[in-house]
Order: C-alpha cells, then structure tokens, then sequence
C-alpha cells in the first residue's frame, strides 16, 4: 500500500494484473456443461489450458469433439477438417488430439507437410515435455528402404507408450506403396 501511493505505475500494474485475472477466470469454457447439467466435463481440457496458459476457443473445442466421436465411433469412417491459418491447428488441436487418442491401443500419427513437418515436432515435444509427458517421434522411409522387424517394432513401441508419430505425406506415401508391392510380390 505505501509503494502504491508512492509510486503510481505500481497501483496501475497492481489494476492492470488484477483486470486479466478477473477476465481469465470469468471466461467461458466451452468445455463444460451448462449449468444444472448432470453432464461431467473432460479434465484434459482444463489440463490443458492450465498447462500453456490459454483459454480454448469454442470452435477448438467443438472440432475436437467432434474428431473424438468419430474416433469412436468406427461407422463413421475417417474425417478431415480445413481450418484457417492461425485457428490453433499445431499448437491446441493437434496436441489436444493426440492426447486423447494416444491410449496404448492406437498409434497416433500426425501427418504434416515436410516443411512444417521440423516445426510441428517441435511443437508436440514442447506440448508433451512438462506435466503431460509423451514421446514424440519422426517417421522418415522411402520406397527403396527394406522393412524389417526393427522398423515394426519401433512403431509397436510407440504405440504401446502412448507416443505420437510425426509424418511427412512422402513418408506415408512411400509405405503405402512398398506394402502394396510386398503383397503384390507375395
């Protein structure tokens, strides 16, 4: 109180810092449900959130929600979604996806295009490195690169640790194409 009354600047910051607290925890979380509802809230969200120090945006949350019933629903078959530059995509919704579906039962794979591919497993290493901890792992093959048992079993053990397997289209591709020839060749 008396550096406040001494110093003007310190009771400015002092309202300033106090206005972005009060504006924090007033925001609306779109993750959880209207009030009065018995409906329960997914905690990976708030983690999140606490976590990077953000607040999800409401689009974030429903495209996630919407890959997660997808996901689990097997009917529905795959689902892609475009979003515009700056929506979040490798910074909330890829991280956030990941999270939820990295389970030990499925591996995880982001397929990014090979210039972003340096940027976004950098992301996902930043994403996964402190309270919240994943491997995250780089996919490289080309069509002459034999496959092996060791290849097989670095991609069980990703998926077994729950980590995420970061892909360039090229990489996919060309696996895609060598199994095809295996199997033609078998």
């Amino acid at each position: 109180p008396e550096q406040a009354r001494s110093d003007p600047t310190v009771l400015q910051d002092l309202v300033l810092s106090s206005s972005v607290v009060a504006k924090s925890v007033a925001s609306k979380r779109y993750y959880m449900p209207p009030g009065g509802s018995s409906r329960t809230y997914d905690p990976r969200f708030l983690v999140f959130e606490f976590t990077y120090n953000m607040v999800l945006r409401q689009s974030q949350i429903e495209l996630i929600n919407l890959f997660v019933e997808a996901g689990n629903d097997p009917s529905r078959g795959s689902l892609c979604h475009q979003m515009i530059m700056g929506a979040g995509k490798t910074t909330v919704v890829g991280p956030l996806l990941a999270l939820m579906f990295a389970d030990g039962k499925s591996l995880v794979t982001q397929v990014v295009p090979q210039p972003l591919l340096e940027f976004s497993r950098s992301i996902m290493r930043e994403r996964f490195s402190a309270i919240i901890r994943k491997p995250v792992y780089t996919f490289k093959f080309d069509r002459f690169q034999p496959i092996s048992l060791q290849l097989y079993r670095k991609l069980v053990k990703a998926r077994d640790s729950k980590a995420v397997v970061v892909s360039s289209p090229t990489s996919v591709k060309a696996f895609l194409l060598k199994f095809i020839e295996l199997m033609h060749m078998l």
